[in-house]
C-alpha cells in the first residue's frame, strides 16, 4: 500500500520505519491498519 513511502527514524537514534504522511484520511488508514494486521504474527506463548 506505501510502494514508495519514505523511509526515516522516528526519532535519533531509532531504527527506520515507513513515514505515513497521510493521516487525516480516516478511509486510507482504516485500510492500512487492515492490511498491516493481516501481515503481523501471532507472539508466542511463555512457557
Amino acid at each position: 500500500m506505501l510502494p514508495d513511502a519514505p523511509v526515516e527514524p522516528p526519532y535519533p537514534g531509532a531504527k527506520d520505519m515507513l513515514l505515513v504522511e497521510n493521516v487525516d484520511d480516516r478511509e486510507f488508514l482504516a485500510k492500512l491498519f487492515t492490511a498491516i494486521e493481516s501481515e503481523m504474527t501471532l507472539p508466542k506463548k511463555k512457557k
